[in-house]
């Protein structure tokens, strides 16, 4: 066992506090046995949200610029009978089609950004990352499932059923406050942890 002291005197570059201690790499838990053996430390719950919120912005803009495409894909009302619901269904059918294209590309995203950078652009910002509990980055297979279950925004279309992403987001945020690895439903299914950098 290594003697919990240093032994010889400091030298530039050792990673030494005033003290002559070891300091603690920025973002990982000592396990005991020295810093080549740190843990990663999961994101809070808190920071997670916060990083989802940023992410929210990507994906209002994305829904957004869906939905514009949409409305100008929809044909002129002008000359249809308003009691045709053909017509109705000729003016609503590209937006919420649009729509569901922006729910799709907001998927795609998280799950490129995750396997690509190991972060979304919201993670990044708040310094996080997501990786595999083996330690390496997500493929985008893993990421996908992992992200899974922000389509439940399409429950939003039957009556009621827009509370259920309000509802697992709250799931969500518990069980990563519970769980000592910060982990909820979605990243044990994709084997994920989302760390602090």
């Amino acid at each position: 066992m290594p003697a919990p002291y240093p032994t010889s005197k400091p030298q530039p570059g050792d990673n030494l506090n005033p003290y002559g201690l070891p300091q603690q790499q920025e973002g990982f838990l000592p396990t005991g046995e020295g810093p080549q053996e740190a843990t990663p430390q999961p994101a809070s719950a808190w920071r997670r949200f916060w990083g989802l919120c940023i992410d929210g912005l990507v994906q209002l803009a994305i829904l957004a610029l869906s939905v514009l495409c949409g409305y100008l894909a929809t044909p002129s009302p002008e000359g249809r009978d308003p009691e045709d619901t053909t017509s109705l269904l000729l003016v609503i059918a590209p937006i919420f089609i649009a729509s569901i294209v922006g729910i799709l590309l907001w998927l795609v995203y998280r799950a490129g950004m995750e396997s690509r950078f190991g972060a979304s652009l919201g993670k990044m910002a708040l310094g996080m990352r997501v990786q595999h509990l083996e330690g390496r980055r997500l493929n985008f297979g893993e990421a996908f499932r992992r992200n899974l279950w922000f389509t439940s925004g399409f429950a939003g279309v039957i009556p009621g059923g827009s509370l259920l992403p309000l509802i697992l987001e709250i799931v969500a945020g518990t069980q990563i406050s519970k769980d000592p690895r910060g982990q909820h439903f979605a990243d044990r299914w994709a084997g994920a942890i989302v760390i602090r950098k």
